[in-house]
């Protein structure tokens, strides 16, 4: 009888300890899963905040849409968009300009202090026509009919499509604080994906 209790007694105790184990285990595993979880919410948010922050101050991404570009960009095109340089816009660049409450693509042609003019269908820089590359058929002269004097934080914008472009011809310079962002790389269509820039063949022009 004696030995029939110690087992059941030893039997007892043993479930008891293995309890007290799983309870304890579980318990541990708990924790260690509400760190886990604790430690993903956090990785998620800085993930969002970084890409909210390189978004809204760094790069952007936008779709062309219209046909004011063509043939330079095409209707559908996706561009990613310098946005903290835009202190150092240079003729040619193409850039993103907010104007009358819609983001518009153009190309820079004149800057701060030049004096604009179309005549004769071509662009005219301080008197002197426009480098070929970018001397398209001009036909609607709009407000640069007469020379026009940009201010010390202006640029006159045009669409490298002349005819189909609602630009500085229409709606005058556009200030510094409207440039919202430069054109700087092509990431679609894929066969045309590439870095963007006129600045070199500025350069080789002078």
């Amino acid at each position: 009888m004696e030995r029939r209790r110690f087992t059941t007694d030893e039997e007892t105790n043993y479930s008891e300890t293995n309890n007290g184990i799983r309870s304890c285990g579980s318990g541990d595993n708990n924790k260690h899963l509400a760190v886990r979880g604790y430690k993903k919410l956090l990785a998620i948010i800085l993930i969002f905040t970084g890409f909210m922050l390189f978004r809204n101050y760094i790069f952007d991404g936008v779709n062309v849409v219209g046909k004011s570009m063509e043939d330079s960009f095409q209707q559908g095109d996706v561009l990613i968009v310098e946005k903290y340089n835009t202190s150092n816009i240079q003729r040619y660049d193409v850039v993103i300009a907010k104007v009358k409450m819609q983001n518009m693509i153009k190309r820079v042609i004149g800057l701060p202090g030049e004096t604009v003019q179309i005549k004769d269908s071509s662009v005219y820089i301080n008197g002197e026509k426009i480098k070929e590359q970018f001397d398209f058929y001009t036909e609607e002269t709009g407000i640069a009919d007469e020379p026009l004097v940009l201010g010390k934080d202006e640029y006159f914008l045009i669409g490298d499509n002349r005819n189909e472009s609602f630009d500085s011809r229409e709606y005058g310079a556009v200030k510094l604080k409207n440039i919202k962002g430069i054109v700087i790389y092509r990431c679609y269509p894929f066969d045309k994906m590439g870095r963007i820039s006129c600045r070199k063949d500025e350069s080789e022009g002078k």
